[in-house]
């Protein structure tokens, strides 16, 4: 099994981002279907208040600026 990886399995080639979510599933060659992929309930994403907003404001601008200090060091 191989995540974010060449099939091939050349050492020179890499996967360039990230990998948000992974999923294994086991089936018969020629059963899968696409309703597979749903996890079968719905997804609740909590609600952003200002106060999060804010510091999520911050957080993405420092960030931001450390990358540019880390990219500036090099």
């Amino acid at each position: 099994m191989m995540i974010g990886g060449n099939v091939n399995g050349a050492v020179t080639e890499w996967f360039d981002g990230r990998i948000d979510e992974v999923r294994v599933f086991t089936f018969q060659a020629g059963q899968f279907s696409v309703a597979d992929l749903n996890l079968g309930h719905p997804v609740s994403v909590p609600a952003l208040t200002g106060v999060g907003l804010a510091g999520l404001v911050l957080l993405l601008f420092s960030y931001g600026a450390l990358a540019l200090r880390v990219r500036a060091s090099i």
